[in-house]
């Protein structure tokens, strides 16, 4: 505390103890009487300071309301404390923008926001299995804040940026810079709603969180008052003597004064509660007054109540007398019912009785009293004494039911329909109960009462019947001779008996009642209560050993299907895991095993004791008594190691990534769950735990003694850590991170053999100890000289003959160290050398064959589990042809109905499915890659079992598929390629060498090959078949080649193959799809179009010419990722080193095929093009022009270099666009003619341009970013944030742009928007009706980009110009808006409308980014082909008559504040 005063500081309790001490004889002499033996408490308020959020920093607070002689006064010193906590969430798809060597690019990921942080990951399913990607924080600096980017700074719209203040460490300390990071959002919507959230958490962050500096300077204030407080405190104890005496005689008179004033207050408060009490007593006196008075008008009422109640038993009995005078004859009608079975009939009439019944009891008992006060005993007995029969008819109907239960079994085999009646009348009673429980089960005076007898709970009763006439049934079975031999037939007639009960309740009585009686369960667990109750009298009788062996034996045929039962019992637990009753699944599984070994133990015990007999009491000895319980056994054990492999699945894929290397999880965890397991192993009886079923993992070991059940958790658990080491999940980059990963590995072993150390102590290892491999492993990946992997390979393949060739190509990538002449030796080491499988041996790494299909097969076990050992399988596929590289982009096209594609599938899986059938064997189907289900439904249909797993040896569909490929000569296409040289002011601009010599990127030039006229390029040889994937085999991903050798046919230049694949749909060949192009068809007209799988371009890495009749050789290489071409004469010599370097993969070193695309280099070689712009250059510059480029790697400013500009400067978004145009200065000898800045618009100064004023502002436009044609526009916003460094009158190229738009039918396009309806007669309406609900959530008011001049189309209106966008002015304020209508005039079906821009580059030359020619007469079109386009479709199409009638209205709206056009079409029809 603090005073403002010198005084001395002395706390409350300090005072009042001195006063107590000190002042006790003069407290005693002067004590007050008592007031009162119990005193309220004497705490009052002695200051107050109201905390507000205004507070959070301080430290020093004033009080307030301090009442005179308080002992507190002047300030209150607190430290308060706040922790932000935001409840905000948030999550969707964002695409950041990152800085990856320098160089920006986009990432699309799943985003969630928690607390003050953003995680992120690759997609959504993610979040289950893996860690966050990386996070962001929101709260690392406390002035962040969240808004739109400005188009001028990118030009992908719905774009918002991050921003925070962060310490500038290379200027002074108090400048701060900006750090921003960008996201982008799919829609203006979803942009809004980011913006929302992220700027409520970072709110509530910056509302109570504060500064530090804040806070610090508070801490610093409050240690120097605490600093002075102690000084004083010292002063003031010292005069605190001296002023206790007069302190003592002040605080004696304030108590005095302070009992007087309660004295005083009590007193008025008894004054007051006695004027009180005054009042009430005369208003109760006034009331009773009134109340006499109206005691003679009230008895009146009296008799008019006894009037009422009179009226109302009348008006009850009046209106009640047609029932009544018919209760005599309903009731004996209904007993006649009843005796003569008709129990629908009966129920009926008892119903209406009993409702006639409980309507006069009410009425009675509501004219007992307003109050509904309890009816009469007298009223009560006169109504059960007219309806006595009632309860009688309810007797002798139930009799009747519960006969018919009793005798259901009879019944059903005669007629049903009784018990079926008996059913129905039980629900009924059911329904009722529960009704009336519903309506009158309350407790209130206004509650209705139930009706006598209710309620009657018969579907309790029916089950209690159904299990005393299952009692009877085992009583009505002989017991006469059961003794001797007499007791194998009194079992075994038993045994008939109840099997044949069990089997006419399933197929006949089951189906006469509802589902939820689930009948045969019920009769099961009745039968079952009464065998044992059976057994056990059966077995309290003194037997012989032969008897005991007859028990036992029908034991076991009764229990014959115990094995099925377990199959049944693990598919409902895999159904609903979920299910209280499943958590001692693992108990009951092991209980089974325990009991049918302990049965086991006991047959063979006295069966044994039979044979050592002379002559036993029984003629002979059932076959084979033993095994239906090992086959249970068996399958228990199977069940037991799935739940085992199910418990560790979601822990397995965490095993051998980054986080496990870091932190060592999931291995505890996986430890953890085996540990437990093992001990439930370890509780299983004595018995059965030293042995259990071999659990035939391997056909090897089907007839191997029994295994235990911790040797094959232990096998499970390392076959799975391998796997998942085979998955490729983590590849050593370093030297560094193979130690770290063998550490881990090492450690992981260690973990797992504290688990399993029981094993090896009781001496029960395998020969192949499965966890010795996991230190093997590590020695192999830990070797630090490669050259000595033939010998660890050696090592391993002596020790583990199973391993393969793709084992051991996935250790050496994991190795991420292995040269390819090591990796060829290691591999023809392990061909020479691979042994043949030891008699015994148990195989290893065969289990973790086909990983991949692994994680499909436990997928479907946890659908369906296998029904048999020796089924086989069909499995279906849709290949993907990316994998090869033959094609690529993810067209999602659903195939139409008459497709041959559909009809050739269909062909070939009934084909497989009838190849399979011939085998003698169970078709199973696995369905890889579809959307709709078509293919699954077109193989059940053809004969198909189940989908179940993949297994060796299984037929696919399609079943192979072969690659062809054709050399040819085309300027067309090798545009794309290499950048051509250009003539530019009377000067040959050459490209740079480094370009012409790259071989290129690897990535397929996938196109619509029909669309390439073969006029486009000459073929230089004939078609090559190159090779063939047969997809029922595993393929191998290693490095693989293969060649071809033609005779050239013509003579030319050699760059561009074409290559396609085939798809034999089953092993004859009989059945084809090809993916030819069309003009490799006899009729070109009649092929089928196709767009999910593509024909491909790929370029040579050098051009070469060839003559006609000149040998030669085609070589493709492909590995897991991509597949390229190479060409050779076969009279070429090539040393090793030549032929590596062919077959190496491209790889491009200039850099320029990873800037420009396909496309792109197309456009820069289009003469037609680069003339236009040449002249629009020609025309507007001077000698004194100052040039500025903005464009993405445009070779613009090299040309207005060349033509004399005074100053060139250009604009690059990226530092690999600013290397490559910096190569073709050079090689152009330009080098300074042209200064690059890597920079955007709004961050240049005039500084950076030397202090000039730009007088030329140019651009293509084109942007990588763009998807759509108007997303080049953000050159208008460029042109806006530099429109302080244009001159008054610079010049913009181009000055202007326009939108247009023509309605358009498509000839094959239109496919992938269009419903499919019925395909090969299978119904798939419900898919369409799913996408269709899909695209009008998110695209139906969106167009997509697509290149027409691979769609052809027809135009059915005019080509329109719909939006102008001045480039001269600044992007303007307020949106954009135009709307018109086309007319329709041509015969077509209208699909939907293309858009595109045209540039204006000056008042008179254009170029356009759409139509390149005008429309025919016939309405084809010509599209440019470096552009796409934009397409938007309409949600069904429109039949057009071409009479101009009906017309295309369009509404456009640019959004100047997204940088995006709002478009809306109809059709209207005159």
């Amino acid at each position: 505390m603090d005073r403002n005063t010198t005084k001395s500081r002395v706390t409350p309790r300090k005072l009042l103890n001195t006063i107590t001490q000190r002042s006790s004889n003069t407290l005693a002499s002067a004590s007050l009487p008592a007031l009162n033996t119990r005193r309220s408490s004497n705490f009052s308020l002695v200051g107050s300071h109201k905390i507000t959020l205004a507070s959070l920093g301080l430290s020093k607070f004033p009080l307030d309301k301090v009442p005179f002689l308080s002992p507190l006064e002047g300030n209150i010193y607190l430290r308060l404390d706040s922790q932000s906590h935001s409840n905000v969430q948030h999550q969707g798809f964002l695409t950041i923008f990152e800085l990856i060597s320098g160089y920006g690019v986009w990432h699309r990921r799943y985003f969630v926001l928690e607390s003050c942080r953003m995680y992120y990951w690759n997609h959504p399913n993610d979040r289950e299995t893996k860690e966050a990607e990386g996070s962001i924080s929101l709260s690392s600096s406390p002035s962040q804040c969240v808004r739109p980017v400005k188009r001028y700074s990118c030009a992908r719209p719905f774009t918002f940026e991050l921003v925070s203040n962060i310490p500038n460490q290379q200027q002074d300390d108090n400048q701060e810079a900006l750090a921003k990071c960008w996201f982008s959002a799919d829609t203006k919507q979803e942009r809004l709603d980011w913006m929302e959230k992220l700027n409520q958490v970072l709110l509530d962050f910056h509302t109570w969180n504060r500064t530090v500096a804040a806070l610090t300077t508070s801490v610093l204030a409050l240690r120097e008052q605490e600093t002075s407080l102690v000084d004083g405190h010292l002063k003031s104890e010292l005069q605190c003597q001296q002023e206790i005496g007069r302190m003592m005689v002040t605080n004696q008179e304030s108590m005095v004064q302070s009992y007087l004033e309660g004295v005083g207050w009590g007193l008025e408060q008894l004054q007051e509660a006695k004027v009180e009490l005054r009042e009430v007593s005369h208003a109760l006196k006034k009331a009773g007054l009134e109340s006499n008075q109206n005691a003679d008008r009230v008895k009146p009422l009296e008799r008019l109540r006894e009037v009422s109640v009179n009226h109302c038993q009348l008006f009850a009995a009046v209106s009640n007398l047609p029932r009544l005078y018919s209760v005599r004859s309903m009731v004996l009608e209904t007993e006649r019912l009843v005796e003569s079975r008709r129990l629908l009939e009966a129920h009926a009439r008892l119903m209406d009785l009993e409702r006639w019944q409980d309507d006069i009891l009410w009425q009675l008992h509501g004219a007992a009293g307003t109050a509904r006060s309890a009816l009469s005993s007298e009223d009560k007995e006169l109504v059960d004494k007219y309806f006595s029969g009632v309860g009688q008819l309810v007797d002798a109907l139930g009799k009747e039911l519960w006969a018919v239960v009793s005798s259901a079994l009879a019944l059903a085999r005669q007629n049903p329909t009784p018990f079926v009646s008996a059913v129905r009348i039980v629900e009924r009673e059911e329904a009722l109960d529960q009704v009336l429980l519903e309506e009158r089960g309350g407790t209130g005076n206004n509650s209705r009462p139930m009706p006598p007898g209710r309620p009657r709970c018969w579907r309790a009763c029916f089950f209690r019947v159904l299990e005393e006439a299952v009692s009877a049934r085992f009583r009505s079975v002989s017991y006469l001779h059961t003794r001797g031999p007499g007791l194998a037939g009194h079992l075994s007639a038993l045994q008939h008996a109840t099997m044949a009960d069990l089997a006419t309740v399933r197929h006949l009585l089951e189906h006469c009642v509802p589902p939820h009686y689930r009948l045969t369960g019920a009769y099961l667990r009745a039968s079952h209560r009464c065998l044992h109750a059976h057994l056990l009298q059966v077995s309290s009788w003194d037997l012989e050993s032969g008897e005991i062996f007859a028990v036992l034996n029908w034991v076991r045929h009764i229990y014959n299907r115990f094995r099925d039962a377990l199959v049944e019992f693990g598919k409902e637990h895999r159904r609903n895991m979920s299910n209280n009753k499943n958590k001692f699944y693992l108990h009951y599984l092991l209980a089974s095993i325990s009991n049918c070994i302990i049965l086991k133990k006991s047959t063979e015990s006295l069966q044994q004791q039979q044979t050592s007999r002379s002559a036993g009491q029984f003629s002979r000895t059932p076959p084979n008594p033993l095994a239906a319980l090992d086959r249970a056994v068996r399958r228990a054990c199977r069940l037991v190691m799935d739940q085992l492999l199910l418990d560790l699945q979601p822990l397995l894929p965490g095993l051998l990534t980054r986080p496990w290397l870091v932190h060592g999880d999931p291995t505890p965890k996986l430890c953890h769950v085996l540990e437990h397991h093992l001990e439930l192993y370890g509780r299983v009886r004595p018995p059965c735990r030293e042995v259990t079923a071999s659990l035939s993992l391997h056909p090897q070991f089907t007839d191997c003694s029994l295994v235990r059940l911790q040797e094959e958790a232990q096998w499970l658990m390392v076959v799975e850590y391998v796997r998942a080491l085979m998955q490729k999940r983590l590849v050593c980059r370093s030297a560094d991170e193979r130690r770290k990963l063998t550490q881990q590995m090492v450690r992981d072993d260690q973990l797992f053999r504290e688990i399993l150390h029981g094993l090896e102590g009781d001496g029960l290892v395998p020969d192949v100890n499965p966890l010795a491999l996991l230190p093997i492993l590590a020695d192999f990946i830990r070797l630090k000289d490669p050259s000595m992997l033939t010998l660890e390979v050696s090592g391993l393949v002596a020790k583990y003959p199973d391993i393969s060739e793709e084992h051991v190509c996935v250790l050496l990538d994991i190795r991420g160290d292995v040269s390819r002449d090591i990796r060829g030796a290691v591999l023809d080491l392990l061909e020479q050398s691979a042994p043949p499988l030891p008699a015994g041996y148990r195989p290893i790494f065969t289990d973790i064959l086909e990983n991949s299909v692994h994680l499909i097969v436990h997928s479907f076990v946890e659908c369906k589990s296998c029904g048999g050992e020796d089924e086989d399988l069909l499995w279906e596929s849709q290949p993907d042809h990316r994998g090869l590289g033959l094609g690529g982009g993810e067209r999602g096209v659903r195939l139409p109905p008459g497709d041959s594609e559909n009809e050739k599938y269909y062909l070939g899986i009934r084909a497989a499915v009838a190849r399979v059938k011939a085998r003698g064997e169970k078709v199973i189907i696995l369905d890889i890659g579809t959307g709709t289900g078509l293919l699954s439904m077109m193989a059940l249909t053809a004969g198909a079992d189940f989908c179940y797993a993949v297994e060796e040896g299984c037929e696919a569909v399609p079943h192979r598929a072969t690659v062809y490929a054709q050399l040819v000569e085309s300027e067309l296409l090798w545009s794309w390629a290499q950048l051509q040289p250009v003539e530019v002011g009377g000067a040959r601009l050459v490209p740079p060498p480094a370009v012409g010599h790259c071989a290129g990127a690897h990535s397929v030039c996938d196109i619509q090959l029909s669309q390439v006229s073969p006029k486009s390029f000459t073929p230089l040889g004939p078609l090559c078949a190159m090779f063939s994937v047969d997809f029922s085999r595993p393929v191998s991903s290693a490095f693989q080649s293969h060649s071809s050798q033609f005779v050239a046919q013509s003579s030319g230049q050699a760059q561009v193959v074409l290559s396609w694949w085939d798809l034999d749909m089953d092993p004859s060949g009989s059945i084809v799809c090809t993916m030819a192009p069309k003009w490799k068809y006899p009729q070109p007209k009649m092929a089928p179009w196709r767009d999910h799988w593509m024909q491909s371009v790929y370029f040579l890495p050098v051009e070469r010419g060839v003559t006609e009749g000149e040998e030669l050789n085609l070589t493709v290489c492909h590995d897991d990722y991509s597949l390229w071409y190479s060409l050779q004469s076969r009279s070429q010599q090539t040393t090793d080193s030549q032929t590596e370097a062919l077959h190496s993969r491209p790889c491009c070193t200039c850099q320029a095929h990873l800037l420009w695309t396909r496309p792109r280099f197309g456009e820069l070689n289009d003469r037609l093009r680069t003339e236009s712009y040449l002249s629009a250059l020609r025309s507007v510059l001077r000698e004194d022009s100052v040039c500025l480029s903005v464009s993405d790697g445009s070779l613009l400013p090299v040309f207005a270099h060349r033509l004399g500009a005074k100053k060139v400067f250009s604009l690059e978004n990226s530092r690999m666009s600013k290397q490559v145009i910096e190569q073709v200065l050079e090689a152009n000898l330009i080098r300074g003619g042209v200064e690059l800045l890597e920079m955007r618009p709004d961050q240049l100064t005039r500084n950076d341009i030397g202090g000039e004023q730009i007088s030329v502002l140019m651009g293509e436009p084109y942007f990588s970013t763009s998807l759509l044609p108007w997303h080049s526009l953000f050159f208008w916003y460029c042109r806006t944030a530099l429109a302080g460094l244009l001159q008054p009158n610079a010049t913009i190229l181009p000055c202007s742009a326009t939108l247009h738009m023509v309605a358009v039918e498509f000839e094959d396009l239109w496919r992938i928007r269009a419903p499919c309806g019925t395909c090969e007669g299978f119904d798939v309406t419900p898919m369409d009706e799913m996408v269709q609900q899909s695209l009008d959530f998110h695209e139906s008011r969106e167009a997509e980009p697509h290149p027409l001049w691979e769609y052809p189309c027809r135009a059915l209106t005019q080509s329109t110009a719909t939006m102008t966008f001045d480039f001269t002015q600044c992007v303007p304020q307020q949106p954009i808006s135009r709307k018109g209508s086309v007319p329709l005039i041509r015969v077509g079906r209208c699909h939907g409308v293309a858009l595109w821009m045209e540039y204006h580059l000056t008042h008179d030359i254009t170029s356009s980014a759409g139509l390149i020619g005008p429309i025919s007469e016939q309405g084809d079109c010509e599209w440019v082909r470096h552009r796409k386009q934009g397409v938007y479709f309409f949600r069904s199409p429109w039949e057009s008559s071409g009479d101009g009638r009906a017309a295309v209205s369009y509404s456009f709206t640019f959004e100047p504040s997204l940088g995006d056009i709002k478009m809306d079409f109809s059709i209207e029809s005159g």
